[in-house]
């Protein structure tokens, strides 16, 4: 119905959001955009996210959603890069009726049509689901708290990502001439002057310094912003489930830290 919201529920970490459309606009989303949306609450970039459908990943960044089957109330499964592999085997040993683990919309039109009666089902049965499996629905653009951790982590990893690979760069470049007797680099630096060496060595390490002290604190700062979001007020635990995810985001990136940092001090040769 024209004019009439539209919704779609994308399901992440045992977590489903609703994304809401209106005056029909869901016939215009492409797959992009919805993974676009999806960096913004899981802080990973779209182009590392995969969207699956009726248990099939979807390929085609700017196909239209329609093109898959997927309407108004359909259910999406969001997937990082890292899981998408296991998603697949998962999925081709557990479906006896499908001969791919993904959609593209070019394929044959019973394909749309299997796709389109598959839909259906996952429209009727969306509430039977999620009460069985104790799962919360999440109306991410209209709960506050939800908006505000969204936004903390989305800042802090536009902030952190850059800087964190520079800094692994210089570990790896300190590690070869300071640390890795065996390297050419090294050998190379021990025929300066021992003065010269040592005062290379502890500009370099000052230099990491500063963007050890960068990066530990903005991610504890962030840390500490989302720890002093209330979820309490919340019955359902949305907030929490969020808050939940989005610190074990920032704390994944705070260990990636504190290993380049043991790296650069030889405690750890594993980078």
């Amino acid at each position: 119905m024209t004019g009439a919201i539209q919704h779609i529920d994308v399901e992440w970490n045992d977590t489903r959001y609703r994304f809401e459309y209106q005056n029909n606009d869901l016939k215009d989303v492409t797959l992009y955009s919805v993974k676009e949306v999806c960096t913004e609450i899981t802080g990973i970039a779209a182009n590392d996210l995969y969207l699956a459908f009726n248990g099939a990943i979807l390929v085609g960044d700017n196909t239209k959603l329609d093109k898959f089957g997927i309407s108004s109330g359909a259910k999406l499964e969001l997937i990082d890069s890292e899981a998408s592999l296991k998603f697949n085997r998962r999925t081709s040993s557990s479906s006896s009726s499908s001969s791919s683990d993904n959609i593209n919309p070019n394929n044959n039109n019973n394909n749309n049509n299997n796709n389109n009666n598959n839909n259906n089902n996952t429209n009727t049965n969306t509430s039977t689901s999620t009460d069985h499996n104790n799962r919360n629905t999440i109306d991410y653009t209209n709960n506050p708290e939800i908006q505000k951790i969204n936004k903390i982590q989305q800042e802090t990893t536009n902030k952190v990502l850059d800087r964190m690979s520079s800094y692994q760069s210089e570990v790896h470049l300190f590690k070869k001439l300071y640390l890795d007797t065996d390297s050419e680099a090294y050998q190379a630096m021990m025929r300066t002057s021992p003065q010269d060496f040592k005062n290379l060595r502890e500009k370099a390490r000052i230099d990491l310094g500063k963007d050890y002290t960068f990066l530990t604190e903005t991610l504890m700062q962030s840390l500490l912003a989302l720890d002093n979001i209330k979820s309490d007020e919340y019955p359902d635990t949305a907030v929490r489930l969020r808050r939940k995810e989005a610190v074990k985001k920032l704390q994944a990136y705070l260990d990636k830290v504190d290993q380049y940092k043991k790296i650069s001090e030889g405690r750890d040769s594993k980078l």
